[in-house]
């Protein structure tokens, strides 16, 4: 303890007890009793109300202590310099603690309110709850961003800057009624009378105000004097002649009669829009007499106050500006060539802004709304980088079809950036129709690259480089005022509408004077496409029914649809039917200018045509696969005999699959078929009857080849012709060897490798053409012109991605029949099967954009499951799939089983350290966007699952982790354990896994196999496997070796990382687990607990679906990953 002489005396006079190098954290009861009197040990216990705190600040308080029938003396507890001291008023001897202070401490040390202005971890734990719903999690700013006081017996924790803001859900709700744009809807102005008004009569309240026209006689210097008789507006309406002016005097009447409903108008917008539609409407009025200022009920003494009200077009502006960790955002009003600062506007009425004498009305309901706002929450709005993108993409995002915001941070972009991006160049000028009970919208947009932009919005035209920066292109004013231009001269109302977010007409003004079919054929000869038409409900713009009449006919490779179109005198063409529904629409323009309704009926049966089939000299050609849907689509007695025979026997094999005629395996074919690759055989020469490709789908490691193989020899063996078969590159000798052992007489000639043939005439000497994917890609200049007899694509989902090179150049392929090998015939999403069929049967889906609409985007996004099974009913007959479960009884059974491996203490610290690196740039990353992850983001999930594995997969530039690998350790034990009784598969995504685990066996002088890209003599290797009895393991890449091998000699599979498609993960199990194994197959999974390997697994679980029969084997997980997903993860 200190002496009072050691101290400033807070009480003059006082004694003072110190305890020295005794923070307020390391005060407990202990210590409380060891320098407390011994009275006070009996008065702790009626301390319950006995303390009542007068000032508190951090480190400091003041307090009044009473109990029993004391009387109260003040105690003042500091703490500071690693002190804690104490003064009473009853004047303690300062060696002891008096009962006083004594109870004061216990009652700080035991009462959380109290405690917290001491305590510093208390205090931090207070405010990090509060500062982490601002989204601010660094530490050391939070003394500098917030502070704790003690205000009406409670503690506060609030930001030290009112202007900060964050996104709690009352906020969010403020936000919502307050400041997110509303969209506005001329409904609101309907059967209401329009409104004006004259003398400016406010109110002591600024939001009261009323319009009244007077008459009064004046001085000779120009005053007002008495008597000042106030006039009926409605009785001067009757009066006028002029229709304009009786409108005005009307609605002038109106607002001054009802002023107690103009309150508030940044809460009612249907007032808010009479109000705005009456004030233009006056115009006249306020153009020939003075309007002058006047408060409450007294009258206006002179002209001094003589007020100018304008409604000239004005622009709302917000900038974001970048501050270190925070976002701020400041306004302001553009009017008559003047720029107003938010916070120095000055309202008038609610309604206007007013500068001088100069009043400008504010014509839209979303600025008023936004600028209240703004004014009632200090004119900025300041919000954490952490939260900013939810606020941008909630609030700012859509105030952008209203206000122009500019971000300052977003550089403009470089004409190098705006040519790469193509974003300036425009590819379309549309306008959108919409229906809305009583009026119809009508929409200008224009699409700057595949962007669409609203011309009416200020929305900013942004794009990213591949750093991830931001910049801003430039639009097209001229051609967006043009534009506006040959909207605004259609109609009289549509210069008034200017501010708002779309143009509008009543009906009856639509329809009026056939204003629509100009305003069309306007249009039309301007080129924009017009969307929406066919939902505007009651247009009737032609009184003549439409008569149509269909024949579909047989052609070579298709059905032929002819049409006969008729409206009155006029003939219709298909391709007027085909323009309106690529236009969206329900009427079609007809050769007298005129347009003409397209029944409902039409309009699905012509999407239908169109979407199927292809038009060619006013015919419609639909391809033959599309053969099932004909029934529906046509009516009895518009289907050719021809062609209901050949439905009818399409119908007939399909349906009876068994009854397909059987045909006879080649003689030269070296090996018996199974059951069900006999069925398959008699399915492919089955499409081959009726010019059909298709897709040989059966699970991994049910002899597809086989299959293939024998349909090849039997083509020969009838007919000589010349096959192309193109595979992955690790295939090639895997294909070379089937044809070897089954179909020796075929000639093979090998297109891969630097030496490959490249003349065409020397492929007629030979039965296979034999080429990989990468070769085909560099060979295509000349094998184009080839017509080959069948192209067979084995492992055919390596050409799902429409836009893609290899799916291009497959296509160029010219082929009588086409096929596709594939165990997983989905991997990604729908579009897969697009691609795939599309190469077998080309024109079977139409175009890929009515592939997208059709199906893809219902399916894939929607879920719609009607449009599902009307594709699985048009693939069906085209896709043979069967599992092992269903045909493969004979093969023994397969377990599958996970295994988790417990990280030790230090590669569990890497992993966490990475883990929370990885967590904060999630949070924090302003310019992160869901679904489209950077590099950043992938490397640090890599990285992780590298750890996982081991931290000796980590090189951060040199340092090293440790080599620590539970997973290792596990699978050494299981391999000790299993090698003198079976042979062992171990798969790993990472090489440099592999070869931790190949020095571990090379230490323990197991014999091993090793296959990864890097590996040249791969049928070496693999023989060396299946045949050496010494090597009983084999350890393999998930990439190299994922596929085509057959390794049946194994029986055990480990797979050592998760990956993200379990597909992959199947085919690596069915490198064993098919036919020809005569074993129990395990296949064990190496999890690590709570880590991203059990999310992994989870994410995938309730990610995949499945479409049918057809099982989508990965839903394009890692680029469908939101943030939150990501942040799930960890």
């Amino acid at each position: 303890m200190l002496s009072s002489a050691e101290m400033d005396d807070p009480h003059d006079g006082e004694e003072l007890f110190i305890l020295r190098d005794s923070g307020f954290h390391e005060l407990n009861y202990g210590t409380l009793l060891k320098y407390a009197e011994a009275s006070a040990i009996n008065v702790l216990s009626f301390s319950g109300n006995s303390v009542r705190a007068i000032e508190l600040s951090i480190n400091k308080g003041v307090f009044l202590c009473h109990y029993g029938f004391r009387a109260e003396h003040e105690v003042i507890l500091t703490q500071e310099n690693q002190m804690v001291i104490l003064a009473c008023s009853c004047g303690g001897n300062g060696k002891k603690l008096c009962d006083h202070q004594a109870i004061v401490l216990y009652r700080v040390m035991e009462l959380a309110d109290f405690r917290v202005f001491f305590d510093e971890t208390d205090r931090k734990k207070r405010i990090s709850e509060v500062a982490l719903s601002y989204g601010i999690s660094d530490e050391a700013k939070w003394d500098g961003l917030f502070q704790v006081s003690y205000e009406n017996r409670q503690v506060k924790v609030a930001s030290k800057n009112p202007e900060l803001i964050r996104l709690t859900p009352d906020k969010l709700d403020e936000l919502n009624r307050k400041l997110a744009p509303v969209s506005f809807s001329p409904e609101k102005l309907h059967a209401s009378l329009p409104n004006r008004y004259i003398l400016f009569r406010a109110f002591s309240d600024e939001n009261h105000f009323e319009f009244e026209i007077n008459e009064s006689a004046l001085t000779q210097q120009g005053k007002i004097k008495s008597p000042i008789k106030a006039l009926n507006a409605l009785e001067l309406a009757l009066q006028e002649t002029n229709p304009e002016m009786i409108q005005a005097y009307t609605a002038l009447g109106i607002l001054g009669t009802k002023h107690h409903l103009y309150r508030n108008l940044a809460t009612d917008e249907e007032t808010f829009l009479k109000v705005v539609r009456a004030i233009g409407i006056a115009k006249p009025l306020f153009e020939a007499l003075d309007v002058i200022e006047a408060w409450n009920t007294k009258p206006p003494k002179d002209t001094d106050f003589i007020l100018r009200i304008h409604d000239k077009p004005m622009l709302l502006h917000l900038d974001v500006n970048q501050n270190q960790e925070f976002y701020e955002i400041t306004g302001f009003i553009e009017c008559d060539n003047h720029k107003i600062a938010f916070d120095q506007v000055k309202m008038k009425s609610e309604l206007f802004i007013r500068r001088g004498q100069d009043l400008y009305l504010i014509k839209n309901w979303n600025y008023l709304r936004t600028l209240s706002y703004f004014r009632k929450n200090h004119n900025k709005l300041i919000i954490h980088q952490s939260q900013f993108d939810a606020f941008q993409s909630r609030f700012l995002v859509p105030l952008e079809n209203v206000v122009s915001i500019n971000y300052s941070y977003v550089k403009k972009a470089t004409r190098a950036l705006i040519k790469q991006t193509q974003l300036a160049t425009v590819q379309a000028k549309r306008i959108y129709l919409t229906d809305s009970e009583h009026y119809i919208h009508i929409t200008p947009i224009i699409e700057y690259g595949k962007v669409e932009i609203p011309i009416l919005s200020k929305r900013k035209l942004l794009t990213i480089d591949q750093t991830g920066n931001s910049f801003e292109i430039p639009r097209d004013e001229n051609l967006e005022v043009n534009f506006l231009g040959q909207i605004i001269r259609l109609h009289k109302d549509f210069e008034y509408q200017l501010g708002g977010d779309f143009f509008y007409l009543h009906k009856s003004q639509f329809l009026e004077n056939d204003w629509f079919l100009n305003a069309f054929e306007s249009w039309n000869e301007a080129e924009l496409e017009i969307h929406g038409f066919q939902e505007l409900t009651k247009l009737k713009l032609v009184p003549k029914s439409m008569n149509v009449s269909v024949q579909i006919i047989s052609g070579i490779d298709w059905f032929e649809t002819k049409t006969h179109i008729k409206v009155g005198d006029n003939r219709v063409r298909l391709k007027e039917i085909q323009r309106s529904i690529i236009q969206k629409s329900r009427y079609v323009k007809l050769g007298d200018g005129q347009m003409a309704l397209l029944p409902q009926h039409w309009l699905d049966r012509f999407s239908a045509f169109f979407r199927e089939g292809e038009l060619v000299d006013d015919v419609i050609r639909i391809p033959k696969t599309s053969y099932q849907f004909i029934d529906e689509w046509f009516n009895a007695e518009e289907i050719d005999s021809t062609v209901r025979t050949q439905i009818e026997d399409l119908k007939e094999k399909i349906t009876h699959f068994e009854r397909i005629p059987e045909i006879e395996l080649p003689k030269t074919f070296q090996t018996e078929l199974r059951h069900y690759q006999r069925e398959g055989y008699h399915w492919l020469h089955f499409l081959n009857d009726f010019g059909f490709g298709g897709i040989l789908a059966d699970d991994m490691g049910l002899g597809k080849t086989i299959q293939l193989l024998a349909y090849l020899s039997k083509k020969q063996e009838v007919k000589k012709g010349v096959h192309l078969i193109v595979v992955p590159t690790s295939l090639i000798f895997n294909w070379k060897d089937e044809v070897a052992k089954f179909t020796p007489h075929l000639r093979v000639l090998d297109l891969h490798g630097a030496k490959r043939a490249q003349s065409a005439h020397r492929f007629e000497a030979f039965d296979l053409l034999l080429s990989s994917y990468g070769t085909l890609l560099s060979d295509i200049r000349h094998l184009k012109d080839v017509v080959f007899d069948t192209v067979i694509l084995d492992e055919g989902q390596a050409i799902k991605n429409p836009d893609s090179k290899r799916y291009k150049t497959v296509r160029l392929l010219q082929s009588k029949q086409r096929f596709v090998l594939t165990g997983t015939p989905i991997e990604n999403n729908t579009l897969d099967i697009y691609s795939i069929l599309s190469f077998c049967n080309p024109g079977m889906f139409g175009s890929l954009k009515q592939f997208k609409d059709h199906f893809a985007l219902p399916i894939d996004k929607f879920q719609d499951g009607q449009r599902a099974k009307e594709l699985q009913k048009r693939i069906h007959p085209f896709l043979l799939r069967r599992t092992k479960k269903q045909v493969a009884t004979e093969l023994p059974e397969k377990t599958e089983m996970v295994v988790y491996c417990e990280m030790d203490h230090e590669q569990r610290r890497v992993y966490d350290v990475y883990k929370t690196e990885l967590k904060e740039y999630l949070m924090s990353e302003p310019d992160f966007q869901d679904g489209q992850s950077s590099m950043h983001v992938l490397a640090g999930l890599t990285k992780l699952r590298q750890i996982c594995n081991s931290p000796a997969l980590i090189n951060d530039n040199g340092v090293s982790y440790g080599d620590q690998s539970a997973k290792i350790q596990e699978l050494l034990e299981q391999i000790e354990d299993k090698k003198k009784h079976h042979k062992i598969l171990v798969f790993s995504q990472f090489v440099g896994m592999l070869n931790l685990i190949e020095k571990a066996l090379e230490e323990r002088k197991i014999p091993y196999s090793l296959l990864t890209g890097q590996t040249r003599k791969r049928k070496e290797v693999v023989t060396a496997f299946q045949e050496n009895e010494e090597i009983r393991v084999f350890l393999i890449s998930l990439k190299a070796g994922g596929m085509g091998l057959n390794l049946t000699q194994a029986d055990y599979v480990f797979l050592m990382d998760p990956w993200w498609n379990p597909a992959v993960e199947n085919q690596a199990i069915d490198r064993a687990y098919r036919i020809g194994q005569d074993k129990k197959v395990v296949a064990v999974r190496f999890i690590t607990p709570n880590t991203i390997e059990e999310k992994i697994l989870e994410l995938q679980k309730r990610k995949q679906e499945l479409v049918g029969d057809l099982v989508h084997t990965d839903v394009s997980t890692l680029k469908q990953l939101s943030r939150k997903d990501l942040l799930d993860l960890l």
